[in-house]
C-alpha cells in the first residue's frame, strides 16, 4: 500500500509516497517535471517488495511547497529534497530518476557520493545553451 504523507523542512512542506518494508537500504524516486510522485505509483509498488520506497514532490510540483527563489536549480532541488531525507532519518540510500528526477538523483551523488549508494538514471539529458533557449522559446 503506497501511503501519502508529509515532511517538514526548513523550506515548506514536501509530501512524498511511500511504500515497503524500512529494513533495507530505501529508495529514492525522483518524478520528471513538471509533475508529481503520482506519475511513480506504478513503479514504487513493485519496487516496494524489495525494500522502502520514498518518492517525493519536487518543491514547487504536487503538493511540496516551492522553494523561496523565483528560478530553482537542480542543486537548489537537490539541497532541498536532502534536508527532507534527513528530516526522514535516512542515512544511506539509492536513487532513482526520471529525467528532470534523473538530474535531481545524479546531483544528490555528486553532492553527497558518501550516502547514496546506487543510480538509476531513465531518461537523463544534457542541453548546451543553444540547445535550452530553443526548448524555452519553443516548447
Amino acid at each position: 500500500m503506497i501511503r501519502r504523507q508529509f515532511i517538514d523542512t526548513v523550506n515548506g512542506q514536501i509530501h512524498y509516497r511511500s511504500a515497503g518494508n524500512k529494513a533495507s537500504t530505501p529508495l529514492l524516486m525522483f518524478h520528471t517535471n513538471p509533475g508529481s510522485s503520482a506519475m511513480l505509483e506504478p513503479l514504487i509498488t513493485p519496487m516496494s517488495h524489495y525494500g522502502w520506497v520514498v518518492a517525493p514532490d519536487t518543491p514547487g510540483l504536487g503538493d511540496s511547497s516551492a522553494l523561496p527563489r523565483a528560478s530553482p536549480t537542480i542543486e537548489d532541488y537537490a539541497q532541498a529534497t536532502m534536508q527532507a531525507i534527513n528530516a526522514l532519518g535516512i542515512d544511506s540510500f539509492n536513487v532513482y530518476g526520471n529525467h528532470t528526477g534523473a538530474n535531481i538523483a545524479l546531483e544528490l551523488a555528486i553532492q553527497h557520493p558518501d550516502r547514496v549508494k546506487k543510480v538509476i538514471l531513465d531518461g537523463i539529458a544534457f542541453y548546451t545553451t543553444e540547445m535550452k533557449a530553443d526548448l524555452l522559446a519553443h516548447y
